[in-house]
């Protein structure tokens, strides 16, 4: 019985599927698509902010940037964090991830001193 082919396969003379060129088709639709994250954020910490302050500022002991009181990637077990941006882009090449539109996370609820 021959099939139109909606199942991804392509028929053959005797009505069987030949899925051979169905791994080469997902392959081409991946490539095609391009995924955007457009809910990437950029997390600023103090280690990477300090080098760049003046004294006094630069040796304060008090945090510059409001911290949460949770471990937001539960010891781990949720991946990487990707506060680093050679570990954002690894991240984003597994995930082939094309573009990642990045905000601040923290950075706005900091206010200069009057």
């Amino acid at each position: 019985m021959p099939t139109n082919g909606a199942s991804g396969g392509t028929p053959t003379l005797n009505g069987e599927l030949n899925f051979s060129n169905t791994e080469e088709k997902i392959m081409e639709l991946r490539d095609a698509i391009k995924v955007l994250d457009s809910d990437a954020h950029a997390r600023d910490f103090d280690n990477d902010i300090r080098p760049y302050l003046p004294e006094p500022y630069r040796n304060q002991r008090a945090s510059f940037i409001p911290s949460e009181h949770y471990d937001r990637n539960l010891g781990g077990t949720l991946g990487q964090s990707g506060a680093k941006v050679e570990d954002r882009l690894a991240a984003m090449d597994v995930s082939k991830i094309a573009t990642a539109v990045m905000f601040p996370t923290s950075g706005p609820r900091c206010r200069s001193s009057p």
